[in-house]
């Protein structure tokens, strides 16, 4: 990317689920990946993985996907990591990297406190 925007410091969210994420994650995570986004900006990329097939069509993992692009992948074991590595990902967005956070169909339907 040549760097050129009006606003630096933006963070985006991106969310796929199952199927559509390695089509997502094809040609455009690729190039985006290693051209990062502005130099205090990010994107975190959600990904919903069902891997019984629970609550989809077919029983899928995606964060290969994000390996094979070049993208660092976050696998929270709970709720609670969930929270934490999403508002340190929107709180200090100072990376300009694009980032995956696997959100497991268990982990994601469950509760805490």
């Amino acid at each position: 990317m040549r760097r050129e925007g009006k606003h630096d410091g933006v963070f985006s969210l991106w969310y796929g689920k199952g199927p559509g994420v390695p089509t997502a994650a094809g040609t455009s995570f690729a190039c985006q990946s290693r051209g990062h986004t502005s130099k205090h900006g990010g994107v975190l990329a959600l990904h919903g993985d069902d891997h019984t097939a629970e609550s989809s069509t077919t029983a899928h993992q995606s964060e290969f996907n994000f390996v094979n692009v070049m993208m660092p992948v976050l696998s929270p074991a709970g709720v609670q990591e969930i929270v934490d590595y999403g508002s340190t990902a929107c709180d200090e967005p100072f990376t300009g990297a694009w980032v995956g956070l696997k959100c497991l169909k268990d982990t994601v339907e469950s509760t805490a406190q």
